[in-house]
């Protein structure tokens, strides 16, 4: 088992495997050996356009990931609003702005202890994820 139990996309680790060269942002590294199960917890901030962009990688070189990839249903989703808020507060700081890499990760976890942002576990159910996503951008713009 290989497991990420909190961050989001802002760092990442490459690994070569096989002489295939991987850039991971989000994925756990224990997707590269085949009998190895891998975890994003319920702490990990997903953006799942990050999320694909690394399966994508993993289609192209025939890394088999089929019931091997767990995300909690519970783990918060990174939209790009967290992104557009991480860019904003970042120039609004001038020259005391803490460098951010504007991947949204801070924004998302304050959506999440504000109990307005939206998870993993919205997205089984188009019409409730409407209902939640459209709370979480009435909350967003105040």
């Amino acid at each position: 088992m290989c497991a990420r139990f909190n961050g989001g996309s802002n760092a990442g680790h490459t690994i070569v495997a096989e002489g295939v060269k991987y850039a991971f942002h989000l994925l756990p590294c224990g997707i590269l050996y085949p009998g190895c199960k891998n975890l994003l917890g319920n702490g990990v901030v997903v953006n799942p356009e990050i999320m694909f962009e690394e399966l994508v990688q993993l289609d192209k070189n025939g890394v088999d990931y089929r019931n091997r990839l767990f995300i909690s249903d519970r783990a918060p989703l990174v939209s790009n609003i967290h992104r557009e808020a991480d860019r904003v507060a970042e120039i609004k700081k001038g020259d005391k702005a803490i460098g951010t890499t504007l991947q949204g990760i801070g924004p998302a976890y304050a959506s999440k202890i504000l109990r307005f942002g939206l998870k993993v576990g919205d997205l089984v159910d188009w019409d409730t994820f409407l209902v939640k996503y459209n709370k979480f951008i009435a909350a967003a713009s105040e």
